[in-house]
């Protein structure tokens, strides 16, 4: 009965330097590699075991009796996905028993302790088959590792199996499972809590994310009510321009429909019938437009309008704008000038139809906001660095810049307090609307700076080589940023 004692202190020491680990490894250990603490894991179960050895009961003979075989059982569960780990854990405890004499004793340990290894293996591959509850598995493990404990030392042992079963295994193999059961227990209620605890913060961590989720999508979900109550607005102004726009030329036939129906026709000069017949045409042709401009607005926001990549003349440019606003200046009592600034792209590729008319309405836009002057229409290649990165997704390597400058018309310059900037009043702020949107069809944007008393809007689009052509609006670049 002497050896109850030192399997006391055993177990104490055992348990008091397990114990010890734990807070370790919550408090430093617990975010390493799955890998490492797979490896920490045997290096300590090794380390128990030599320290079971160091304060084992020991017989007259030489021959240790302790639990060293007990952290073997604790990692067929903990290190079931690795039942190399545990030979090698069984290999390095026997090697430990080495360290106390390289004599038959010794030996006899290292043979026993690689057996319980290659036992505890064994068990880690075929318990996870078995449908047993988690005691009976435990209690399975700590049964068959301490008789093959005791089986190990009948074959091998260097004390008499008579003696052995007869004085010895009595006495010891109940306290050791009892001991090893009160080991594994606690063991496994600490890391159950552990486990428990890691759970918690693992919820608390996505508690946390979906929080900030949510915050997320709520901040989202304002901007879109924002945004929406800002379209609602612009809808609600879209309406009224139409209204004014459409209202003038309307008012202009009506006007001359009623002169030419009251009889009026017969005092009329040919000059005056032509006049006439001019602002009718004038009126037909802005309405025809506006109503083209609606169209194209349409057909942008559904996704189907549909653009070409041609051939366009750069050099003709300037004259096709003035043949088209060239009456209309007149009209407001303005000059109208245009520059083209060397070198411009000798071959550039774009929907002309469409470059065209987001340039037109661009200096009509000036013509009708500019109170006095001239309009200056400049035509150019963008400097290196201009095209902010935002714009320029596709890395096109050559753009043109359109820029029409005029004075600042200050009756009819009005603050937006949705932009934060100067904005053309209501009845041109449509025009503007519809350009900006076929220029980001075409890979393009505008822009607006104000200088001093000049006002000028910049129009910049991408050269477009036909070989390299992609689909509008698509994700894929060339080769080079402009």
């Amino acid at each position: 009965m002497g050896f109850i004692k030192p399997f006391l202190v055993n177990i104490s020491m055992l348990l008091s330097v397990t114990f010890l680990a734990l807070l370790i490894y919550k408090q430093v250990l617990r975010r390493l590699p799955q890998a490492v603490l797979s490896g920490l894991a045997v290096l300590f179960a090794v380390g128990l075991g030599w320290l079971s050895m160091k304060f084992s009961f020991t017989l007259p003979s030489g021959s240790m009796f302790d639990l060293r075989f007990v952290p073997l059982i604790v990692l067929t569960f903990l290190l079931a996905d690795a039942p190399p780990l545990l030979i090698l854990a069984g290999v390095g405890i026997g090697l430990m028993r080495l360290t106390f004499g390289l004599d038959v004793r010794a030996w006899s340990g290292f043979v026993n302790l690689t057996i319980l290894g290659l036992l505890c293996a064994a068990l880690s591959v075929y318990l996870p088959k078995l449908r047993w509850p988690t005691a009976a598995k435990f209690l399975a493990v700590i049964v068959l590792v301490n008789a093959f404990n005791v089986l190990n030392i009948v074959i091998f042992g260097v004390i008499p199996a008579d003696v052995y079963l007869r004085t010895i295994v009595p006495y010891l193999f109940p306290l050791s499972v009892v001991l090893s059961m009160i080991f594994v227990f606690l063991i496994y209620v600490t890391r159950k809590d552990l486990y428990h605890e890691r759970e918690i913060s693992r919820t608390n961590e996505k508690l946390l994310h979906t929080t900030e989720e949510l915050q997320a999508i709520k901040e989202e979900l304002e901007e879109k009510a924002r945004r929406l109550l800002v379209l609602s607005q612009y809808r609600a102004e879209f309406l009224a321009d139409l209204a004014a726009e459409i209202r003038s030329p309307l008012n202009n036939i009506i006007m001359i429909a009623e002169i030419q129906k009251s009889g009026a026709e017969e005092d009329q000069t040919p000059e005056e019938r032509q006049s006439l017949f001019e602002i009718v045409f004038d009126s037909g042709k802005e309405i025809l437009e506006l109503l083209g401009e609606i169209q194209d607005l349409s057909q942008v926001e559904s996704g189907r309008l549909s653009v070409e990549c041609e051939e366009v003349n750069l050099t003709e440019f300037p004259e096709i704008l003035l043949h088209k606003n060239l009456r209309l200046a007149e009209a407001h009592g303005l000059e109208l000038n245009f520059a083209l600034t060397q070198p411009i792209p000798p071959i550039f590729y774009s929907d002309g139809m469409r470059m065209e008319r987001i340039a037109a309405s661009l200096v009509s836009t000036a013509i009708q906001a500019a109170p006095s002057g001239a309009v200056h229409v400049d035509l150019r290649r963008a400097r290196t660095g201009e095209i902010p990165f935002e714009h320029n997704l596709h890395n096109y390597k050559e753009w043109i810049a359109i820029a029409v400058s005029f004075d600042r018309p200050p009756a009819r310059w009005e603050p937006d307090p949705a932009a934060g900037r100067q904005s053309i009043r209501q009845e041109t702020r449509f025009g503007l609307t519809v350009s900006n949107e076929l220029a980001h069809l075409l890979s393009g944007f505008i822009a607006m700076e104000e200088s001093g008393d000049r006002i000028r809007f910049l129009f910049y689009l991408p050269n477009r080589s036909r070989e390299a052509e992609l689909p509008l609006g698509s994700r894929d670049s060339d080769s080079a940023t402009g």
